[in-house]
C-alpha cells in the first residue's frame, strides 16, 4: 500500500523528549552511516537517484523516492567501478524504468562515483501491538556535516505491519495530539541534498490518470479518487514543509488540493463516510498558498504585452509576500490532522470493491451532465454577467474538468477526448480573465501612487472586453456539444 509507511518530522529541540518515551518503551537501537556517492557533476542527486555503501561496504543501496523504489545489493566488488557494475547489472535492478533512469545519470561518467554526503544514523524501534493491530515505530536522528556546516533532522516513521488501516491512523493521531510533529514524506538524504545545494530542488509531483472499473462500489471509487489526489498532494506538500520549494511546488499543491475538492464536492454522495468538513478545511488551506503564481502571470506575461503596446517600463507593485509562512502552515498540526483523516478513508480496507446495484457509470454521466449544464445555461448572456458570477462559471468549468478526468476510464477515450477539446478553450479563456482581473485588483490599489498606471489599467479593461466576449463564444460552443458517453 502507498501509505503503509507515514513520515512525521519535528524539530530537533523535541528530540531528548520523544527520545526517552522510546526508552522507556524498550525500543532496540541501532547506529549506521551511510556514504552517498555521485558523478562529479552530481548528476544522480539532481535525478532524485540516490546510491551509498554503508560503513563496512557490505551493502550497496539504491534508494529512488520518487519511484518508491528501494535496493539492496550485496553481490559486487568493493573495488569495482559501482557505475559500471550497475551499468552492466541492469537485471538485479529488476525494473526496466528504473535502469533507464539510472543509465541516463550515468551514461555520461567516465570517472568513478565520488563521496558527496556522510550521514550518521540512530534509530530506535519499537513494536506497537494492540487487539489485532501491529505497528513498527521508528525513531530516526539524523546529522551530517556539509560544507563544514553541521545538519539534523529527526523523523517518527510508523509502519502498518498489521489490523485496520484506521486504527493505524488513530494511534499517529495520538502522537500529534502530545507532540509538535508535521507531515513530511522526504527522506533526510534528500533533505541534506536540497539543504545544501543550490542547484537541487525536490521533485515535483504532477497528476496521474487514475483507472474506474463500473463495476467498482461508488464508496471504492470514491476511495480511489482520493488515493489519486493524496499523492499528488503529498510530495509537494511535503516540499512546502521544509521551506526549500519552487513556485512549481505551490502551483502543484495548488492543483491537487482542487482536484481533491472537486471529488469530494461532485462525488459526495458516494459515500457516507465523507466529512462534509473537509472541503471547508482545505479551501481554507487553499488561500494560505499565497499570490506567488498570480504574480508570475502578471510580471512573465501580462506586463510584457502591456509594454509592447505603448506602456512606460512597469513596476510590479509591492505585496505582502506570504511565501515566508507557507511552511508554517503546512507544518500546523491541523494540516497534519486533515491530512491523516483523508488517509484513513482512503486507504481502509472494505469487503467489497464491487457492486452490481449502482452502475457507477451512470452516475458519473449524470454528474457531468448536471455540470455541464450549469456551466452552458447562461452562455448567450456571459457578457453580461456581473464579474462574481463569471468567476462562479470558470470554478464550475474546473469542476468539471476534474470530474470528467476522474471519471475517464469509465467511456469511450474518443468521446472524453472531443469533450474536453471543446471545454479546454473555455477553461484557458477564463483562466487568462481571471488573471486580468487580478492583475486590475493589484494596479487599482496603486494607481493614486503612480498615474503611468492608468495606462495599464486601461489596457486591462479592452483585453477583459476581448476576453469575455471570446469566453461567450466558446461557451455558446460548448454547449452545442454535450457530453454523450
Amino acid at each position: 500500500m502507498f501509505y503503509n509507511n507515514i513520515k512525521l518530522q519535528f524539530a530537533n529541540n523535541t528530540f531528548k523528549q520523544i527520545k526517552q518515551l522510546f526508552l522507556s518503551k524498550n525500543a532496540v537501537e541501532d547506529s549506521y552511516t551511510q556514504q552517498y556517492l555521485d558523478t562529479e557533476d552530481l548528476k544522480l542527486s539532481q535525478n532524485h537517484i540516490f546510491i551509498s555503501l554503508d560503513q563496512d561496504q557490505h551493502f550497496l543501496t539504491i534508494e529512488i523516492p520518487q519511484h518508491h523504489f528501494y535496493k539492496q545489493l550485496e553481490n559486487f566488488q568493493k573495488n569495482e567501478n559501482i557505475a559500471d557494475f550497475l551499468l552492466e547489472n541492469k537485471h538485479i535492478l529488476s525494473h526496466k524504468k528504473i535502469h533507464k533512469l539510472l543509465s541516463s545519470s550515468l551514461k555520461d561518467s567516465q570517472a568513478p562515483l565520488i563521496s558527496f554526503i556522510k550521514i550518521n544514523q540512530k534509530i530506535f524501534k519499537y513494536i506497537y501491538i494492540e487487539d489485532n493491530l501491529e505497528i513498527e515505530v521508528s525513531l530516526i536522528n539524523s546529522k551530517s556535516k556539509i560544507h563544514n556546516k553541521n545538519r539534523e533532522i529527526n523523523q517518527l516513521e510508523f509502519s502498518h505491519k498489521k489490523g485496520e488501516y484506521q486504527d493505524f491512523i488513530q494511534y499517529i493521531q495520538s502522537w500529534l495530539e502530545n507532540y509538535p510533529i508535521y507531515f513530511c514524506q522526504l527522506s533526510a538524504i534528500q533533505q541534506f541534498t536540497v539543504g545544501n545545494y543550490p542547484d537541487h530542488c525536490y521533485p515535483i509531483q504532477y497528476q496521474k490518470a487514475i483507472k474506474l472499473d463500473q463495476k467498482y462500489t461508488v464508496h471504492h471509487a470514491m476511495q480511489l479518487m482520493l488515493q489519486n489526489t493524496l499523492q499528488h498532494l503529498t510530495t509537494n506538500l511535503s516540499a512546502l514543509t521544509t521551506n526549500q520549494f519552487t513556485p512549481d511546488h505551490i502551483h502543484q499543491t495548488r492543483v491537487a488540493i482542487r482536484r481533491m475538492r472537486s471529488a469530494l464536492q461532485s462525488f459526495k454522495d458516494w459515500s457516507q463516510a465523507i466529512d462534509p468538513n473537509w472541503k471547508i478545511k482545505l479551501a481554507d488551506l487553499f488561500k494560505h498558498l499565497g499570490t506567488t503564481r498570480d504574480l508570475d502571470v502578471i510580471r512573465d506575461q501580462l506586463i510584457p504585452q502591456i509594454e509592447i503596446a505603448g506602456s512606460p517600463p512597469i513596476q510590479l507593485p509591492q505585496t505582502q509576500d506570504s511565501d515566508h509562512s507557507i511552511h508554517l502552515i503546512m507544518q500546523d498540526k491541523a494540516t497534519t490532522q486533515l491530512l491523516l483523516e483523508i488517509l484513513a478513508f482512503s486507504y481502509q480496507v472494505n469487503d467489497s470493491h464491487i457492486d452490481s446495484s449502482k452502475n457507477i457509470k451512470k452516475l458519473a454521466t449524470k454528474q457531468i451532465e448536471h455540470l455541464h449544464n450549469l456551466v452552458c445555461k447562461n452562455a448567450a448572456i456571459f457578457n453580461q454577467l456581473e464579474v462574481e458570477k463569471r468567476h462562479e462559471i470558470r470554478k464550475k468549468i474546473k469542476r468539471l474538468r476534474y470530474s470528467l478526468e476522474f471519471t475517464a476510464a469509465l467511456f469511450d477515450p474518443k468521446e472524453v477526448s472531443s469533450y474536453i477539446k471543446n471545454l479546454k478553450p473555455v477553461q484557458e479563456i477564463l483562466g487568462h480573465y481571471n488573471d486580468l482581473c487580478v492583475a486590475e485588483s493589484l494596479f487599482k490599489t496603486n494607481v493614486e501612487q503612480d498615474s503611468t498606471l492608468w495606462f495599464v489599467l486601461g489596457w486591462i479593461a479592452s483585453e477583459q472586453q476581448h476576453t469575455v466576449n471570446q469566453a461567450q463564444k466558446d461557451l455558446e460552443n460548448l454547449a452545442k456539444h454535450k457530453f454523450n458517453p
